[in-house]
């Protein structure tokens, strides 16, 4: 080709890539039919700036095809010059690189891809040269282990260096069997980066080797885990707190003084404690599966228990309930309860719990002192105290009726000399006799009467 653009010359291969006849091409021009619009521009730019190289220029412009296509060509030119060093002619020689270029930017392209997604899911690649000693990490491998990329290859020593000390013979010690048993590798270790922060990793790795069985390169993953350590270490924490407080709930439930006893919403029984039993009469193997209301509650206090349930469906809780149990031995206990409902992994269902205190004998002590307070020891008749409380009680409703009534006062004569002759014990047995004597003078309302105050 002149320096003008006329072309002098072309062969099949420039008609190839171009599309263009060879007599099109040397009618027309190479940079004119090639380089259209503002190609054309840059290409005789390029032309000029190359025009007084004296060595062979190598460099890549983009052509367009008959078709309108693009193709990448990489040229080689040589300037040649006269006697008078002016040049006369221009020798190019091309090679089309589209399909070279293309492969080159898709496999880029690939390899972007896969850093990324290899950064999101922190997993790295790595491959090892076993002959030469050397190791190719990806740009996340290197992330993982916390280096900067200063170099495409590191050594064995690098790689040793970057694993926590306590876990490099561990590591060195499983890749060494991998290799001599012929299996894939597969560990998880820590790493110690540079600034000291501990990370776990998990390493996967599969051996090749050459026609005599010997390795020749490891190829392989490594997987930062520290997450999934840390939260599986926390899951593991607070499971072990849970099974350490179950435990603890389990030990205060079962050595609890209180009977506790837990119900399906059917009634029949699922736990009871230690002290269920003991109040009870039967042990857990008798009353678990069995009908709770059934068992210990005697028929004559069933509709007051229906009474109870009903109240705790409106209500899933009830509190300060006294009933009346039937031990095993027939015994009958009063027991005050509180009960509430605990909801369970079954949607359909429910367990309540229990919580009883046998006030049996706490009962018996009120009314003990309540005899105490308002009866004579002695005579089991109405104190001074009574007394007085039935006669403000007796005039006031004599006044509202407009009754009358009338208070006669006995005495027992020489009852001091029968002391003090015969001794206390005689003098309480004649107060006891007169006080069962004027017992009976009583009419049977007025007996149901005293009985009905004070009970």
């Amino acid at each position: 080709m002149k320096p003008d653009g006329e072309t002098l010359y072309v062969n099949k291969a420039a008609c190839r890539i171009s599309g263009h006849s060879a007599e099109r091409i040397l009618a027309d021009s190479w940079t004119a039919l090639c380089y259209p619009g503002e190609k054309l521009r840059q290409i005789e730019k390029l032309v000029e700036d190359l025009a007084s190289e004296k060595d062979v220029v190598d460099y890549v412009t983009t052509i367009t095809n008959k078709k309108g296509e693009d193709r990448t060509v990489q040229w080689h030119t040589t300037n040649l010059f006269d006697s008078d060093d002016r040049l006369f002619e221009i020798i190019g020689v091309g090679k089309d690189i589209t399909e070279e270029k293309n492969k080159s930017l898709e496999a880029k392209e690939y390899a972007n891809r896969l850093s990324v997604a290899q950064r999101v899911a922190q997993i790295g690649s790595w491959e090892i040269d076993i002959e030469a000693n050397q190791i190719w990490w990806s740009e996340e491998s290197y992330r993982i282990f916390g280096f900067e990329k200063s170099k495409e290859i590191i050594t064995k020593d690098d790689f040793i260096s970057a694993v926590f000390i306590e876990d490099r013979e561990a590591v060195s010690n499983a890749f060494t069997e991998s290799l001599v048993n012929k299996v894939p590798f597969d560990m998880n270790y820590r790493v110690s980066t540079p600034n000291q922060s501990i990370r776990h990793v998990h390493a996967l790795g599969e051996n090749f080797y050459d026609k005599e069985g010997k390795p020749e390169r490891s190829v392989g993953t490594v997987r930062d885990i520290t997450q999934e350590v840390i939260q599986a270490s926390k899951l593991r924490e607070a499971e072990s707190a849970a099974r350490e407080l179950q435990e603890y709930n389990n030990h205060v439930v079962e050595n609890s003084p209180m009977f506790i006893v837990g119900l399906y919403e059917s009634g029949e029984v699922k736990h009871i404690n230690k002290a269920g039993c003991e109040i009870s009469g039967y042990s857990a193997e008798e009353l678990k599966g069995k009908h709770f209301w059934d068992t210990l509650f005697p028929h004559k206090h069933q509709e007051q228990v229906t009474a109870l349930f009903k109240q705790y469906r409106r209500n899933n809780v009830l509190k300060d309930y006294e009933t009346t149990i039937v031990r095993k031995n027939g015994e009958q206990r009063i027991v005050s309860w509180s009960s509430v409902n605990r909801s369970t992994d079954r949607s359909t269902d429910g367990e309540i719990i229990g919580v009883g205190i046998d006030v049996t004998d706490l009962k018996q002590s009120q009314q003990d002192l309540e005899q105490l307070v308002h009866y004579d020891p002695l005579t089991g008749l109405p104190n001074r105290f009574n007394l007085s409380v039935r006669l403000e009680l007796a005039i006031e409703s004599a006044i509202k009726s407009g009754k009358t009534g009338a208070l006669i006062s006995i005495n027992l004569d020489r009852f001091k000399n029968i002391n003090e002759s015969s001794g206390r014990a005689t003098g309480d047995r004649l107060l006891n006799a007169v006080a069962r004597r004027l017992s009976a003078c009583l009419r049977q309302d007025e007996q149901n009467l005293r009985t009905q105050e004070w009970q």
